[in-house]
């Protein structure tokens, strides 16, 4: 039961305790996390071995590539995207995501995922209906650049 909601805690969800194995500092968890976001663009990293790969679907007006990745042990703050350089890292983590992703979906109550449902209706709610202001703004701050790469995504606005 979900305290103070009075709910019964879905079977499809995965959560366990890992107290004791913080507790007693052992090794514990999956081979790998997925985390999704889809407030200010949409996007979902996969955490895996010590590589962070972040694929965005919908950049919400940013400037942000496809496909990033970064070395959590050499750049924690991963200010340095090496997606170039380490294909077969970028291979391995398009992967994991596809295969949770097909994981996701056979035990979801929606046959649409809630991601896709969010790029359909315009991306993230800030940036509906804001394209043209938003590139004025860029024109008038002399960052016409950002202009055309917005522009060269035709992502629904």
């Amino acid at each position: 039961m979900l305290k103070g909601l009075k709910q019964k805690i879905p079977d499809n969800w995965d959560g366990i305790s890992f107290f004791d194995e913080l507790e007693n500092n052992e090794d514990f968890g999956r081979d790998y996390l997925v985390i999704c976001q889809n407030a200010w663009s949409c996007q979902r990293t996969v955490i895996f071995e010590n590589w962070s790969l972040i694929r965005t679907y919908h950049t919400g007006m940013k400037d942000f590539p496809d496909i990033m990745l970064f070395d959590r042990e050499k750049d924690f703050h991963m200010t340095k995207n090496i997606v170039e350089e380490k294909q077969n890292f970028v291979e391995k983590g398009l992967k994991l995501l596809n295969e949770w992703h097909n994981e996701m979906m056979k035990v979801s109550d929606s046959e649409i995922d809630p991601m896709w449902t969010v790029i359909k209706e315009g991306g993230p709610l800030h940036s509906r209906g804001m394209l043209e202001l938003y590139i004025k703004r860029l024109k008038e701050t002399g960052r016409e650049e950002a202009v055309k790469k917005i522009l060269q995504r035709n992502e629904p606005y």
